[in-house]
């Protein structure tokens, strides 16, 4: 049982895994056929936010066709400039460039059309570009290498090009130049970030909880087992009314990665599968119950959650039960001060349209001491959160200075 909970954790946190991109890996898996079939240069830009799986998709593909092609990688953080990755080209193809290069007796455009027509490649007369971070490339001067690939996808008599592009700009086809954005086909495969609705979150918890049949033909019986077990649990309402809180609270494929991980991770070797209850612990780990307040303290912005704070302070040590505005943020500019002086920079009608917005979501409230003639600034006003639930939920924000967290730990001074 223990070698077989360790293959079932292997396959569900294989990083290779690609979950959510069926769409995605069918379109570019045709583009990729077509150009192998056809030998008609082309390019397109794979576009979606860090994690969404758009490397995962592209190397699946690209694993189809590596014998048919020469395959050259790229990325904007590592090669600089258009001279370096000239140079790593060469090195990928295993073809030395000429000394005239680097004496610069070789334009750059005669130097890489050369290397197009290298005879090192043997039977893979294809070549495909994969420009990892492109809108580093497109930021250069001149965009010399951006130009010379994307004009190869249409040139006659060299190995066809097939450019694809990794970004996560959406506008990054807007940083081209004119002349390099004609040669750009209007090819874009969109990666989302977000799963849409719950009934597909759900499906692809349960794929990814469960465990290919054919990876383990000796061990068929323990995984028709565990497969039955996972449809078993996630049909039970209480295991969906937990999941639907976790898809509510991050509807990402990252998320739903980090779920399934925990399950597996929480299950006990003793017990030959996981529970309802497992899923529930998951769940809660990474998601914990919190009141309303909690909530709402973890959506301020950092300006809005250290004016609660220094509410909270004075309260405590000067004012007792009620304050004002005014007196609020003539302590909030002596915390600044010594704690974080960026926030010195912040005026006073800001800090009192911050705190208005506290009263608004309702972290604060008026007296009703029959007040209300005063001017807002001058008005009796109460916190609405018990200490406890603001100290705890005000350590748990992130990102939070280190200056702010100390301030927050020192119980003995208000300054």
């Amino acid at each position: 049982m223990t070698q077989f909970r360790d293959v079932v954790r292997k396959s569900v946190e294989d990083d290779n895994d690609v979950v959510g991109c069926q769409t995605q890996i069918t379109e570019l898996q045709e583009l990729a056929q077509r150009f192998v079939s056809n030998r008609e240069g082309t390019s397109v830009l794979l576009i979606g936010e860090r994690g969404t799986g758009k490397s995962m998709v592209l190397n699946k593909v690209l694993d189809e066709i590596e014998n048919q092609v020469m395959i050259v990688r790229l990325n904007g953080f590592l090669h600089t400039t258009d001279r370096s990755a000239l140079k790593e080209f060469a090195h990928q193809i295993k073809t030395e460039l000429d000394d005239q290069f680097d004496s610069s007796g070789m334009s750059y455009a005669e130097c890489f059309g050369k290397l197009l027509k290298s005879t090192a490649l043997g039977e893979r007369q294809l070549f495909v570009f994969v420009l990892d971070e492109f809108d580093l490339f497109a930021q250069r001067t001149n965009q010399i290498l951006l130009y010379l690939l994307l004009d190869a996808t249409r040139l006659v008599g060299v190995a066809p090009v097939l450019v694809i592009g990794v970004t996560c700009r959406h506008e990054a086809d807007g940083l081209l130049e004119k002349r390099v954005l004609s040669r750009l086909s209007n090819r874009k495969i969109l990666f989302k970030h977000q799963i849409d609705s719950f009934e597909e979150y759900l499906s692809l918890i349960i794929k990814r909880l469960s465990v290919s049949l054919t990876a383990l033909s000796i061990m068929q019986k323990l995984a028709k087992e565990w497969n039955n077990n996972a449809m078993t649990v996630f049909e039970s309402a209480e295991v969906i009314d937990c999941i639907q809180r976790v898809f509510d609270r991050d509807n990402s494929v990252a998320g739903l990665r980090q779920i399934t991980s925990v399950i597996v991770a929480l299950s006990k070797d003793s017990a030959p599968f996981f529970t309802a209850q497992t899923v529930i612990e998951a769940s809660g780990a990474l998601y914990p119950v919190t009141d309303g307040y909690e909530v709402l303290i973890d959506g301020l912005t950092l300006l809005e959650l250290c004016l609660l704070v220094c509410i909270q302070k004075s309260n405590r040590e000067i004012y007792g039960g009620s304050f004002n505005f005014e007196l609020i943020v003539k302590n909030f500019m002596c915390f600044a001060n010594k704690y974080c002086k960026m926030m010195t920079s912040y005026n006073k009608q800001v800090l009192l349209k911050a705190l208005e917005r506290l009263m608004t979501i309702g972290l604060i409230a008026p007296t009703s001491d029959g007040s209300r003639m005063l001017q807002d600034s001058f008005r009796p006003m109460t916190l609405q959160v018990d200490d406890d639930s603001l100290t705890a939920a005000a350590k748990n924000y992130r990102p939070l200075p280190v200056g702010i967290r100390h301030w927050i730990d020192n119980d003995k001074s208000f300054f």
